[in-house]
């Protein structure tokens, strides 16, 4: 494994709360793979997945909405309002 995968699964142990194991981590090919263990991890702590699913889901709302109304992430907050901030009509 080299050095950009290992700061990834640093970044994603820290980010999401969890811990991947190394022999575990070897086997992580994909996209998909890491998902896969993240969500494996998450579920397996039921607080740290609480405490971190809202964060999740609006970041992925975040990406709809700026793909959808051509507005930068940045400018998107959890408090933004639909109408006032967002321009959603």
């Amino acid at each position: 494994m080299g050095l950009d995968a290992i700061e990834i699964l640093l970044e994603v142990d820290r980010d999401f709360g969890i811990k991947i194991p190394d022999d575990e981590s070897e086997n992580l090919l994909t996209m998909a793979d890491l998902r896969d263990s993240i969500v494996k991890h998450l579920l397996a702590d039921q607080a740290n997945l609480e405490a971190h699913l809202p964060r999740l889901v609006f970041e992925h709302l975040r990406t709809i909405v700026s793909e959808q109304m051509g507005i930068k992430r940045a400018k998107i907050h959890p408090d933004s309002n639909f109408v006032e901030d967002l321009g959603v009509t």
